[in-house]
């Protein structure tokens, strides 16, 4: 299956989101701000990242114009509190958005939708 990276600050919620996935047959990383996730994304290579927006350290958005600039992942699922899509993500083709809470038992069929996307 695929590698998968979570960038994820609650820890309860991206522990929830790692077992979701690894029982869907997933190898799955977690880290809890943006500079430790770019930096997972340079060694681990994920073929997918669920990215949140508000974190301490480097937020999401700087995090994932990191990661575009670099070609480090094109697969990028954006879950944050936030009711719109920043401008700047939409700059980057970022078009899978969601609102938490994220309903864990449809995360493996959105991933699996994400992940078969040309």
């Amino acid at each position: 299956m695929a590698k998968i990276l979570i960038v994820e600050d609650d820890v309860e919620l991206a522990n929830a989101m790692l077992l979701t996935l690894e029982l869907s047959g997933h190898q799955v990383e977690h880290k809890t701000d943006g500079l430790h996730g770019v930096q997972m994304a340079k060694t681990f290579h994920p073929d997918m990242i669920i990215m949140d927006l508000n974190m301490y350290g480097m937020d999401g958005i700087s995090a994932i114009r990191y990661i575009f600039q670099r070609k480090l992942c094109k697969k990028i699922m954006v879950l944050t509190v936030w009711e719109t899509m920043p401008e700047e993500l939409k700059k980057f083709g970022i078009t899978h958005f969601y609102t938490k809470p994220i309903n864990l038992k449809k995360l493996p069929f959105i991933v699996k939708r994400i992940l078969e996307e040309p």
